[in-house]
């Protein structure tokens, strides 16, 4: 399964792992995550170990995974919202 094309990058689930295809369709970033969302102003949010975190267009993160605590901002979608398997998710603030 893959979900929408964003900054040329589209996440695509491959087995049980999540990576990022480039417009060719070959791995720019090896599937490694438990959940991938679509790139925003070059980053993406990723899960990996049930934790969350942000990614470059490199694959790098930027923001090391970890357990957050959520604060939910607002229930209604906004554009430019992430998105996972098609469906919007809400904005959400991290708070420790």
């Amino acid at each position: 399964m893959a979900l929408d094309f964003q900054e040329n990058l589209a996440p695509v689930e491959s087995g049980d792992r999540w990576g990022y295809i480039n417009p060719n369709g070959t791995f720019a970033i090896n599937p490694q995550f438990d959940s991938a969302y679509e790139f925003k102003d070059g980053l993406a949010m990723v899960v990996l170990n049930k934790q969350l975190g942000y990614i470059n267009a490199s694959g790098k993160f930027v923001l090391h995974p970890r357990q957050p605590k959520v604060l939910l901002l607002t229930p209604m979608p906004l554009p430019g919202q992430p998105r996972f398997r098609g469906q919007v998710l809400p904005a959400v603030r991290l708070v420790d």
